[in-house]
């Protein structure tokens, strides 16, 4: 048994068992009054089509001025969100697809044809590189529904090694084919792209788009439902199987020809790893590969391209519904070496020698994200020290060939720019991807000071041309090294410039004109400072901030965030033993008598651990009626180096 380690996971070959043969008939519900299915994905006849582009197609005169058309503004430029038909659903609830997509209200930048340079991953394969992966994967696609094939492929493999290219192509080609039901690019800190709340009614807006005949099913299931898009009241896994799984499903029956001669349609789910609600995902695998499992008929196949994630491996590793491919044991020197011969001719390249590119090739080490950031470090401009582009290579050819040498070798050119960190933390923390002008707000400096910061960076950084486009990290693996503590030491992402910017931001919310990022800190303001509070425990950092910010909590939160705000400010202050920034918060009219989040107050905590000097604090900042019994007092009093007793009135032991 050949076993690849890959992620701290250890993962062995397994036989494929054969499936089960089950025998399935078609349900009463299957038999729906509609056009039957004619083998085309997009089912509508030009004349009866205006526009049913998902991303950035042109728009038609018929759809411009339709009521449902929208414009989703991307600085950089419009994307322009289309969805309308004149084609009409007999005996549907929704006249047409425009109808429908409203209520389904999906997310604009998640599917293949997103504007890659402003919605990460911006990944797509060389040309004539990847050739046995695609033609495997295309092949498994293209297999019978009426054989024991897996319904599901699973692409795993480390960070950089080519995921999210491979999803991109496969999505392109079978979209080329007519044969692509939907496709989501989940990415880590681009809000709705990273979790499950919107995850099915995109994909099922994208279904009744491609897959023209199970347009109407989903309609009439969303009217006889009405909570079903609602997350809290309808699991993701049963938003799932109505509004995807059983409407292509049920028109296999309408077009089983059609599904034979063409083959079944295919969903392209990439970066499910990314995806914050690891629970909901793991369900809904579970939910998958049971419904594959008893409806094997069913013409829709989905790729699944992951890191090794254990609530995803658990889930798809031992399936007789999934194939497996390693995607570290498909990719080779010369994928690499084919890629770099592109990017020589594209520069034109003359000085690189073919030495030079075979010992590139060799440190490069079939990663091809390093490949990507080594090329952007050579050949693009950057903080470089005046180096020219051969003396850069060398320093890249003496790097450790992993990514943690290489993000700190970038980072550590930039890092005597000022406001460097604050910025890095900022673009690395923030919920979602902000535009320079937004950065700048936030941090409290000019935009000319982060683009400064950018230009360093624009190797690791997708940096746009104006102030108005937001800035995004190439790769994921770039956040995960500047949020481990034990991998970014002096470049680890810190929330204090989002939680301090946030504060004064909402502050001064009532100023003309409003600040720019402002509604980013009304969502997000709370979410930050609890990060803050609970993770970041340096002190000195901390008290720095704590005096300009509490004058500003009473504007920035409601009464009750308010009182919880307080309370986590005073247990941290009182777990390091912070007791200046007790004084701070004494002076900024905090009541610190309040309750803590386990009952007790900041009196009883130093009493009963005997912290003597917090409780002189506690006395000089006029506590409150120290004449009622606490928890520790008879224990404070009789410390023999206690001072300031006289300040006490007699009390009592509770």
């Amino acid at each position: 048994m050949n076993d690849s380690t890959m992620d701290g996971m250890t993962l062995g070959a397994v036989e494929r068992h054969p499936a089960r043969e089950q025998t399935e008939t078609p349900d009463s519900s299957g038999f729906i009054h509609i056009t039957p299915w004619d083998g085309d994905s997009d089912g509508f006849d030009e004349a009866n089509v205006a526009s049913l582009d998902m991303g950035e197609g042109s728009m038609s005169p018929a759809v411009q001025h339709h009521p449902f058309t929208r414009r989703s503004s991307l600085a950089g430029g419009a994307l322009t969100k289309t969805y309308a038909s004149q084609r009409r659903f007999s005996g549907a609830p929704f006249a047409n697809i425009a109808d429908l997509i409203v209520p389904l209200d999906p997310i604009p930048d998640a599917s293949h044809t997103r504007d890659r340079t402003v919605s990460p991953p911006n990944s797509k394969c060389f040309a004539g590189t990847r050739k046995p992966v695609l033609k495997k994967i295309r092949s498994w696609v293209d297999s019978s529904v009426l054989l024991s094939n897996p319904h599901i492929m699973w692409v795993y493999g480390y960070a950089g090694c080519g995921k999210s290219a491979i999803a991109q192509d496969i999505a392109e080609y079978f979209a080329g084919q007519k044969r692509l039901a939907a496709s989501f690019f989940f990415f880590r800190g681009s809000g709705d792209r990273n979790k499950t709340s919107r995850f099915a009614r995109t994909i099922a807006s994208q279904v009744a788009v491609n897959v023209s005949a199970a347009a109407p099913i989903i309609g009439s299931v969303l009217d006889a439902k009405p909570g079903l898009l609602e997350a809290k009241v309808t699991s993701l896994s049963a938003q799932f199987r109505h509004l995807v799984l059983e409407p292509i499903n049920k028109i296999k029956w309408n077009g089983l020809a059609a599904s034979l001669r063409h083959g079944p349609f295919l969903v392209v789910l990439d970066g499910l790893d990314e995806c914050e609600d690891k629970a909901e995902i793991a369900a809904l695998i579970e939910d998958m590969v049971e419904y594959f499992s008893k409806n094997p008929r069913t013409p829709l196949r989905f790729l699944i391209c992951s890191r090794v994630d254990s609530h995803i491996h658990e889930r798809l590793y031992l399936s007789n519904q999934v194939t497996l491919l390693d995607l570290v044991k498909q990719t080779s020197d010369k994928d690499i070496s084919t890629a770099l011969d592109i990017v020589i001719s594209d520069q034109k390249l003359s000085w690189l020698s073919r030495d030079d590119k075979d010992r590139l090739t060799t440190h490069i080490g079939g990663s091809f994200i390093f490949m990507t950031t080594v090329i952007k470090s050579l050949f693009e401009p950057g903080i470089d020290g005046g180096l020219a582009p051969v003396a850069r290579l060398a320093e890249v050819l003496a790097m450790r060939p992993d990514f943690d040498s290489l993000y700190t070798s970038i980072l550590m050119q930039a890092q005597d720019i000022p406001h460097f960190l604050d910025v890095v933390s900022t673009i690395t923390l923030a919920r979602l991807a902000l535009p320079i002008a937004h950065i700048a707000e936030l941090v409290g400096i000019g935009t000319a000071d982060v683009v400064e910061v950018l230009a360093s960076l624009h190797s690791i950084v997708q940096v746009p041309d104006d102030d108005r486009t937001p800035v995004t990290l190439w790769h994921t693996s770039l956040r995960d090294f500047l949020s481990s503590p034990d991998r970014a030491g002096p470049f680890l992402a810190s929330h204090r410039p989002l939680a301090s910017g946030c504060a004064i931001l909402l502050a001064n919310a009532h100023h003309e004109p409003p600040p720019m990022a402002l509604k980013y800190c009304q969502h997000f303001a709370v979410e930050h400072w609890r990060k803050f509070l609970a993770v970041e425990g340096d002190t000195d950092t901390f008290t720095t901030e704590l005096d300009r910010i509490c004058r500003h909590s009473e504007r920035v939160f409601t009464n009750e965030l308010v009182a919880e705000f307080h309370t986590h400010l005073i247990e941290m202050i009182m777990g390091a033993d912070n007791w200046k920034g007790l004084i701070i918060l004494r002076n900024a009219g905090v009541n610190l008598a309040m309750p803590l989040s386990d009952g007790s107050t900041a009196l009883e905590v130093v009493t009963l651990s005997r912290k003597l000097e917090g409780f002189h604090v506690l006395l000089q900042a006029n506590y409150g009626v120290l004449d009622q019994p606490f928890r520790g007092a008879h224990d404070i009093l009789e410390h023999p180096s206690a001072a300031n007793i006289d300040l006490l009135t007699p009390v009592t032991q509770m």
